[in-house]
């Protein structure tokens, strides 16, 4: 009627469907050590924004991997492992975002040993396709520079020998009682051998390859360098030949450099 105000209301359902959005994953900057030294790698994390509008707390997948080397976890703890495991070079695991950070703040990287160069971590998170629409991933990776160091060279000698008076002795890989040498860093640098007897001589099988910087083949010391294939070559059939006349204890000192 005159002068009286109506109204009418009404109210309209209105649904919002989820959509699955990407996760992300945060890589540090490259980082580098020492050959044969482990490091630690820290500042990795994942997340997911789908995670705080689901009911109870949603799991994700990542995936670790570096080429010449192994990767230890900060602890496994929550986890569940698809492929490979902790301690190896590569690995898939399933966890909550707060377990797989707690496990990726810290990783410690370890070269294989003696290598040296660059090796990359790569690194990835799937969502397994947690509100649906199929799974979506991210990645990243970084460099590790692993510095090359001196090793120092390797000699393998055999134990106490035994001859006769005024009778040679042989060193060959044959009778077992073969000298040789080894060095991870030679090639293609030259090592440096110095060889000496006190009551005798010592006479190398072959001196192709080698340059003497004192003495000679055939006397009681000599000091010569090449590459560890023409030592150990000069080395496998050297001769022993004790003073004429003599008998007793003789030393026979060897030093590689």
């Amino acid at each position: 009627t005159a002068g009286t105000c109506a109204d009418s209301t009404a109210t309209v359902s209105v649904t919002v469907n989820p959509v699955n959005d990407a996760p992300t994953i945060d890589v540090p900057g490259n980082t580098s050590t020492d050959e044969d030294m482990s490091v630690d790698i820290t500042g990795m994390s994942v997340d997911d924004i789908d995670d705080q509008f689901a009911t109870s707390p949603i799991d994700l997948s990542v995936s670790l991997s570096v080429n010449d080397g192994t990767l230890d976890l900060t602890t496994t703890a929550g986890l569940s492992f698809t492929a490979g495991g902790d301690g190896q070079a590569a690995m898939t695991f399933v966890g909550t975002i707060n377990a797989l950070n707690t496990a990726i703040a810290t990783l410690t990287y370890t070269p294989d040993d003696d290598y040296n160069g660059t090796d990359v971590l790569s690194a990835s998170v799937n969502d397994r396709g947690n509100v649906g629409g199929g799974p979506l991933s991210a990645s990243g990776s970084l460099n590790i520079t692993v510095v090359a160091q001196n090793d120092a060279p390797e000699l393998d000698a055999p134990g106490p020998q035994t001859t006769i008076r005024d009778t040679s002795l042989t060193f060959s890989s044959v009778t077992g009682n073969s000298i040789s040498v080894f060095d991870v860093d030679s090639d293609p640098d030259d090592l440096e051998i110095v060889l000496a007897v006190d009551e005798g001589i010592l006479t190398l099988s072959t001196t192709s390859g080698l340059n003497f910087t004192s003495g000679s083949n055939g006397s009681s010391s000599m000091t010569f360098r090449g590459d560890q294939d023409a030592i150990n070559a000069a080395f496998d059939g050297m001769v022993y030949t004790p003073a004429g006349g003599f008998f007793g204890s003789d030393s026979l000192s060897i030093d590689v450099d």
